[in-house]
């Protein structure tokens, strides 16, 4: 296959699967952007998981017995995380940032705490969760300039946290490095390998 076909293929896809999150989080409240963001990654991540595991040889898949309740063994998102790395689907900086998205759901899903993405403690997540996937932020903004034009901000200078809040707001920032992250894990998923069974009836 052409290579430059093949990462032309990908690039569309990423953009498409961003296009889906970000329009999506851009609508929500603060709460709801960390919320249902966690939401598109615990989903994606399942996606990603169910493309490597052979599949149930009781049940249908979206009935999988590994997933269905979080008293599961993949019924948690913290489960999901952890077992993605360990099978070699996701980097040990990957890892790290998607348990810094479940800890801002988790911050933002206790309703009697007074959080906003203004709060000390959310910016650092978030800044931490940037620092962690900066290159993946730099590589893919000009994709994203290139397929959505005006959609975020115009093409200012995007590098470094500080230019990215200053253009952006945390909030938006956040959403963006939801939309991103979700994005490349379902291209990712396309590309898994799945597990071949050696098992004979």
């Amino acid at each position: 296959m052409d290579n430059s076909l093949s990462n032309k293929s990908r690039d569309d896809d990423f953009a498409n699967y961003f296009r889906q999150f970000y329009e999506q989080l851009r609508m929500e409240s603060e709460r709801g952007s960390a919320i249902v963001g966690a939401a598109f990654i615990e989903e994606a991540l399942e996606k990603m998981l169910k493309a490597l595991l052979i599949a149930s040889a009781e049940k249908a898949e979206k009935d999988d017995e590994l997933f269905k309740s979080s008293y599961s063994p993949l019924g948690s998102f913290s489960a999901k995380i952890d077992v993605a790395y360990r099978t070699g689907l996701i980097s040990p900086k990957v890892w790290k940032s998607l348990h810094i998205i479940r800890d801002l759901r988790n911050d933002f899903a206790h309703l009697s705490l007074q959080i906003d993405c203004e709060t000390q403690s959310v910016r650092d997540r978030i800044r931490n969760l940037f620092n962690l996937n900066k290159e993946l932020f730099e590589t893919l903004w000009q994709i994203l300039q290139d397929n959505f034009k005006n959609l975020i901000v115009d093409n200012k200078s995007m590098h470094g946290i500080e230019n990215v809040v200053k253009n952006l707001g945390w909030k938006s920032t956040y959403e963006v490095l939801i939309s991103i992250i979700a994005g490349t894990l379902l291209v990712e998923k396309n590309r898994t390998p799945k597990i071949v069974s050696h098992h004979r009836d």
